[in-house]
């Protein structure tokens, strides 16, 4: 729009907004096929829904994913870096 100015930042996260997973993510996090993520135990509530996903807080998923791995519940994740 001429005349409108954007910030910078536009297009970058910040270090203040959380990085976030969807379903993909957040089940290959937890060893879980999609499908079944909605039934693990413990899973937070995502931190918000858009329509293709919900989302969650990858620090959420993460450290539900080391306690599932601490008490022998998940296999090792494969997330791309």
């Amino acid at each position: 729009m001429a005349g409108t100015e954007y910030p910078e930042y536009i297009g970058e996260r910040q270090d203040d907004e959380p990085r976030l997973y969807g379903v993909k993510e957040a089940a290959a996090a937890l060893g879980v096929r999609g499908q079944n993520l909605r039934v693990v135990s413990g899973l937070p509530e995502p931190y918000d829904v858009i329509a293709a996903t919900p989302l969650y807080r990858a620090v959420d998923i993460e450290a539900l994913a080391a306690l599932r791995k601490r008490i022998g519940l998940q296999k090792p994740a494969k997330l791309a870096a």
